[in-house]
């Protein structure tokens, strides 16, 4: 049952799955479990590779397997996570001045609940297209290098599970019904 200002149900839990999904997939993005390997006992993140202690990997790694043609696909898997995180806090900051407005105004914005629906859509797109670089065009072919299987590891499901957090909570807040008593008004 909707609240006298307009807000119910469906635009708080759209607005905590948009926020639950990008704490996920900030999360995913920073920790350094993209791939594991059991046997030569390694992780390797975005950012981090984890032999036994965490260092920042360096550029010069590239130049020494640029034979495998790794780093274009390494690269890509990094920009697009980040494109996901930006698209994911536009959803985000554009949710909550949709609920704040709402709040204060009583005015319901259409524009402003489909921007929110295209950046939730444009988030999940971009973590897919990240998630596919880094399996397709990086990890099959680090497995090859290393002559073992290589596991996906839990930041590569936070990022997924993110995206698919925000997506849905895009939906959900776009489908949120009108009520009656809410105002139409343009932005």
């Amino acid at each position: 049952m909707p609240n006298p200002a307009g807000v119910n149900v469906l635009h708080c839990v759209g607005a905590a799955f948009i926020t639950v999904g990008l704490v996920l997939h900030i999360v995913g993005l920073a920790t350094p479990s993209w791939t594991v390997s059991n046997i030569k006992n390694f992780s390797l993140g975005l950012w981090k590779f984890c032999p036994d202690i965490c260092i920042d990997i360096p550029d010069y790694i590239w130049v020494s397997m640029k034979h495998l043609g790794i780093s274009d696909a390494f690269k890509s898997a990094r920009a697009f996570a980040i494109l996901g995180m930006f698209s994911g806090l536009c959803a985000m900051g554009l949710t909550y001045i949709y609920l704040i407005k709402l709040l204060k105004q009583n005015v319901n914005s259409n524009l402003l609940k489909k921007i929110v629906l295209c950046t939730s859509i444009l988030s999940i797109v971009f973590i897919v297209i990240c998630i596919s670089c880094f399996v397709a065009g990086f990890q099959e072919k680090l497995e090859g290098y290393f002559n073992q299987d290589l596991k996906a590891g839990y930041s590569i499901f936070l990022s997924g599970f993110g995206c698919a957090a925000i997506t849905l909570g895009g939906i959900l807040f776009y489908v949120s019904g009108r009520t009656s008593g809410e105002t139409y008004a343009r932005i």
